[in-house]
C-alpha cells in the first residue's frame, strides 16, 4: 500500500476527537445547566474530556477570535476525522499543501527556483519572486443543524456521535466544493473518458501529465461516489479501492461528495496554499430560524420570509463555521475527467 494511505491514528487523536461532540453538546445545553463546562459534567462526560472542555472555552473567552484555533488538537482531529471525505482536508491534514497565514501576499505560477552548476565568474540564474502575486484570503465553510432540547438532553454517546458526524460530512462536501470551483478555469484540463479500462487509463495518464510535472508535487485523486462505484467493480485502473479511498497508480484516492455524477480529479496539493484558521462552533435556543436547506433571507439584502423561534418550539440551533484559506499558486494544480455512462441504452 503506498505510504501516502497509512494514516496512523494515536490515542490522543481519538480523545482530542471526542472533545467536539461534547462541546457541541455542552454549548447546546449551557444555559440549562449554567455553562458549557457544568452541562457536559450533568451529561456524564469523561474527566478528561470535561477538563478538555474547560481548557476549549476558556481559550475561547481570551482569544481575540471566537472559536477554536486551527492548530488546537480538538480542530486538527475535527480535521483528521473529516479528511476521509474531503480532499482539501486530507491534504491540510497530510500536510501536503503550500501553508501559509491568510491575508499574506502569494506568488503566484511560480514552480520553483532555478539553480544550475556554475564555474567562476559565470552569471548565477535568477528566479524572480516579485512578479504575479496573489493574496491568500479566508473563507467560511458553514453549516447549521436545528433539534429538540429533549433530543440533546436524552441522546446516546452514539447519537451525539452522529450529530458530529453530520457537522463533520457537510463541512467536507462544501470544502471540496469551494475547492473546485477554485482551481477551475478556461485552461484546466478536463478529459472525457471511456468507461472501459482503456478509456479511464488514458484519461488517467493525460491527467498526469497536465499535474504531475514536478517530483515535489502531492498527488491526490477524487472520485465522486458514482465513478468510485465503477472503478471499484473492475473498470481495471486501480490499484486498490476500497470504502474509504484505495489507491489509483500509486496515488491515493478520496471518495468526496464535492464531485457530481461520474467525475473525477487529480489535484497536486503543493500547487495550492492554505491554511485551517479556526472552528466556531455557537449554540442558540433564542435564534428566529428560516427553517430551509437553501435559505433565501440574505442579511446583505434581505427579502421577506418566515421564520420559527426556537424558544417558542423548544429547539435549539447548532452553528458550526470552519475558517479557512486557500489559494491555487499554479496553473496546473488539478485537471478532471468524466467518466462515459457504462450503460447508455438503460439511461
Amino acid at each position: 500500500m503506498n505510504s501516502l494511505q497509512r494514516r496512523t491514528v494515536s490515542a490522543e487523536t481519538i480523545t482530542a476527537g471526542a472533545l467536539i461532540p461534547w462541546l457541541v453538546r455542552g454549548k447546546a445545553l449551557a444555559s440549562r445547566h449554567g455553562s458549557v463546562s457544568e452541562a457536559v459534567v450533568a451529561l456524564g462526560a469523561p474527566p478528561e474530556i470535561v477538563a478538555r472542555v474547560k481548557d476549549a472555552v476558556g481559550a475561547e473567552q481570551i482569544s481575540s477570535q471566537p472559536g477554536l484555533a486551527g492548530s488546537s488538537t480538538a480542530v486538527t482531529a475535527f480535521i483528521s476525522q473529516a479528511a476521509e471525505t474531503s480532499i482539501l482536508l486530507r491534504a491540510l491534514a497530510d500536510r501536503a499543501i503550500t501553508l501559509a497565514p491568510s491575508d499574506s501576499w502569494l506568488v503566484s505560477g511560480a514552480v520553483g527556483a532555478l539553480a544550475t552548476e556554475v564555474s567562476e565568474g559565470q552569471p548565477i540564474p535568477l528566479t524572480n519572486l516579485l512578479t504575479n502575486r496573489t493574496r491568500l484570503e479566508g473563507i467560511k465553510i458553514a453549516t447549521m443543524i436545528t433539534t429538540t432540547r429533549e433530543l440533546w438532553e436524552d441522546t446516546s454517546s452514539e447519537g451525539q456521535a452522529f450529530i458530529s458526524s453530520l457537522i463533520r460530512a457537510s463541512i467536507a462536501e462544501a470544502s471540496d466544493r469551494a475547492l473546485f470551483a477554485r482551481l477551475t478555469d478556461s485552461g484546466t484540463v478536463d478529459v472525457e473518458a471511456g468507461a472501459d479500462g482503456d478509456g479511464i487509463r488514458y484519461a488517467c495518464e493525460t491527467m498526469l501529465a497536465a499535474v504531475h510535472t514536478r517530483a515535489v508535487s502531492r498527488l491526490f485523486w477524487a472520485l465522486s461516489p458514482t465513478a468510485w462505484n465503477w472503478l471499484a467493480t473492475g473498470a481495471g485502473i486501480a490499484d486498490e479501492i476500497r470504502p474509504v479511498g484505495g489507491t489509483i497508480l500509486g496515488k491515493p484516492v478520496i471518495v468526496t461528495d464535492g464531485l457530481d455524477g461520474r467525475r473525477m480529479a487529480l489535484v497536486n496539493g503543493r500547487a495550492i496554499a492554505g491554511n485551517i484558521e479556526r472552528l466556531d462552533i455557537r449554540a442558540s435556543g433564542q435564534a428566529s430560524i428560516q427553517m430551509q436547506d437553501a435559505p433565501t433571507n440574505d442579511g446583505t439584502t434581505p427579502t421577506a420570509t418566515s421564520t420559527v423561534s426556537m424558544f417558542q418550539t423548544n429547539g435549539l440551533a447548532i452553528r458550526a463555521v470552519l475558517h479557512l484559506a486557500m489559494q491555487p499558486i499554479q496553473d496546473n494544480a488539478a485537471a478532471f475527467a468524466t467518466i462515459a455512462d457504462p450503460y447508455p441504452e438503460a439511461s
